[in-house]
């Protein structure tokens, strides 16, 4: 259930190359190569909350399901607009940043293109590989780093690119599933982040998803 738009950009991409890893720290003053690539869950995009209250339509969710790519409509109706997200607390997050990817992840033999796969819901990512299994390759993720609010203040002026999971990502030290059904993709910057009790809040303006992410992306360290 991939978007056109982002299907077509794969045909006319190819295997864009992954930038260099990205120092979480000090990213506000440096020359910013790529989206950063995150994944985000429910505690990161709730429904019918505060300050944002989005439906159920706004978050895709009557369409939630293995694969689903397709922009968030809060986020392509608030595009260009500073917006505030709810940031987990511990051991509930909701915001990973991506620092490794695994080899397999790549489209094919020799490509250098793990984070656009997985964006664009490549075989076993989202899609079917040849045994018709769509998250194959999604069952012990290594590399994913929980974010909390100094993680956050160090990305101000950051664009992101992240894949909007519906439920509670499971988190592990040594290794996650990512099994669960995706609501679709955003795209923002980070313009800043606050404390919020035990979490924080992120404020960040939408930018626009597709292009975004379909371009060279970069991973966290």
């Amino acid at each position: 259930m991939r978007s056109h738009a982002l299907r077509t950009l794969r045909h006319v991409t190819g295997a864009a190359a992954l930038a260099g890893a990205l120092a979480l720290a000090g990213t506000a003053t440096h020359a910013q190569e790529g989206a950063l690539l995150m994944v985000l869950d429910q505690n990161a995009l709730p429904a019918s909350q505060a300050p944002n209250n989005f439906t159920p339509a706004d978050l895709n969710q009557a369409i939630a399901s293995a694969g689903v790519r397709d922009e968030l409509p809060a986020f392509m109706r608030l595009r260009g607009q500073t917006i505030t997200l709810k940031g987990g607390t511990a051991a509930h997050e909701g915001w990973f940043a991506m620092t490794s990817l695994p080899a397999n992840w790549v489209s094919a033999a020799g490509a250098n293109d793990a984070g656009q796969n997985f964006v664009l819901a490549g075989a076993g990512l989202g899609s079917p590989d040849t045994a018709g299994n769509r998250t194959s390759l999604l069952g012990a993720v290594a590399g994913l780093r929980p974010m909390h609010l100094a993680d956050m203040q160090a990305l101000a002026g950051t664009t992101v690119c992240a894949v909007a999971f519906a439920g509670e990502i499971p988190w592990a030290q040594t290794s996650t599933s990512l099994k669960g059904n995706t609501l679709g993709i955003v795209a923002f910057t980070v313009v800043s982040a606050t404390a919020n009790g035990s979490g924080f809040s992120a404020q960040v303006t939408p930018v626009e998803a597709d292009s975004t992410c379909a371009a060279a992306l970069t991973l966290g360290s």
